[in-house]
């Protein structure tokens, strides 16, 4: 009988303790606890840490970290060439919203929820671009992908950002684009040393023009004032005795030959 008691009391101590560790759970640091009793789902969640439960209702577990996903997906642009898109998202589930994205959408939520429509997002954006707008402009494909995915999700997920890593072309097109940056670059070249010579040559004008225009002021000068020459000249003189001398016109003529001695 002691025996049979004895057995007694330790099964009822095995059951009291697994029924007893049934009651309790615990929540993951940056998650939050989703009771579920019978399929049926609480309107609430529990914090991170030990959680009080009934033994027929079991914790699962909701994380509201920031995640980053790294994927590619395939595009059209508008002159319909293949692009293959590289990204990353940043995101994180709000914590008012985590009982409803557990009920609506089960599962890997990047994949349920968040995929499609930033895929859809991205061709959207890249279909009114030019394939080599899409690569030059990667800042404008992000913004509004980042906009357009932002306001598909209605706040049900919180997009942190959005990172177009990579836009990879055909290597046809990449040659083409590569061909035409090298032309334009010539261009630019020949522009700027065709424009280099005008400018020489109409420094040219401008100095021939002033040179023109000096010796005609000069010209104009000695019609108007003959006496100048003759100033000139005496200013010049270093006392030897000239050879030939001319005065001027209003005095005539004068030509005083040079003297020698003998």
């Amino acid at each position: 009988m002691n025996e049979f008691k004895m057995t007694v009391i330790v099964v009822a101590g095995v059951l009291a303790l697994l029924v007893g560790s049934m009651c309790f759970s615990t929540v993951s640091p940056g998650h939050k606890g989703i009771l579920i009793t019978f399929g049926s789902v609480s309107s609430d969640t529990r914090p991170e840490g030990l959680v009080f439960k009934a033994p027929w209702t079991r914790v699962s577990e909701v994380s509201i970290q920031q995640t980053t996903i790294n994927e590619k997906t395939g595009c059209y642009s508008s002159d319909q060439q293949q692009l293959t898109i590289s990204y990353s998202v940043l995101y994180r589930i709000p914590e008012d919203k985590v009982v409803r994205i557990f009920r609506e959408y089960p599962g890997n939520v990047f994949q349920n929820l968040i995929r499609p429509r930033l895929e859809e997002s991205l061709k959207q954006v890249t279909s009114t671009m030019r394939a080599e707008d899409s690569i030059k402009e990667r800042g404008r494909v992000k913004d509004e992908t980042f906009s357009k995915l932002s306001a598909s999700l209605n706040d049900l997920i919180t997009i942190n950002d959005v990172v177009i890593t990579n836009i990879d072309l055909s290597d046809e097109l990449e040659k083409a684009i590569e061909r035409k940056q090298v032309a334009e670059q010539q261009a630019l070249a020949m522009a700027h040393e065709k424009r280099r010579e005008e400018v020489a040559a109409e420094i040219q004008v401008v100095k021939a023009e002033a040179e023109a225009k000096a010796i005609q002021i000069r010209g104009e000068a000695l019609l108007s004032s003959p006496g100048v020459v003759l100033l000139n000249m005496i200013e010049k003189w270093d006392g030897k005795a000239p050879s030939t001398l001319v005065i001027g016109s209003e005095a005539g003529l004068s030509i005083i030959p040079q003297l020698t001695d003998k």
